[in-house]
């Protein structure tokens, strides 16, 4: 049925979860599937009122969170793997988490996007659930693990 399969991950146990159930999809289907985790670009400006504008070197940033970034997806693998026979594809976006996962997997012909339900990032407290944006946002189905 789901040949194409996406999981966004952040590293929280319920996108673990989705993980699983991704890797048991893939072991009964042979569905193709791609761990994705969205990195959030910083800026290197900063306005002060009064004062001007200031630039930051924020290279060592960016890099730690490439680091970061491919830790949860090794993490995500691991549960992954639990239950498949082979390895999933891995990719790492830039951007608002929703909508870099909805945004690739409309370009990438995806057919099932798998998700966990609470994440660990503060912008969920400001922004909405990612889970629920993705739900809102996706080209196709979407299944909210948790």
């Amino acid at each position: 049925m789901f040949s194409n399969v996406i999981v966004a991950t952040d590293g929280s146990e319920d996108s673990l979860a989705a993980a699983r159930i991704a890797g048991k999809m893939a072991k009964a289907t042979g569905a193709t599937v791609t761990l994705v985790h969205v990195i959030t670009p910083l800026s290197p400006t900063v306005g002060i009122p009064g004062l001007g504008v200031a630039t930051a070197d924020l290279s060592g940033v960016e890099e730690h969170y490439w680091e970061v970034a491919q830790a949860i997806l090794d993490l995500t693998e691991t549960a992954y793997l639990e239950e498949a026979g082979a390895p999933p594809d891995r990719m790492v976006l830039t951007g608002r988490p929703s909508t870099a996962i909805c945004n690739y997997a409309k370009e990438n012909g995806a057919d099932l996007v798998i998700v966990g339900s609470a994440g660990s990032g503060v912008e969920e407290l400001f922004m909405g659930s990612t889970a629920d944006n993705i739900c809102h946002q996706a080209p196709c189905p979407v299944l909210v693990v948790r």
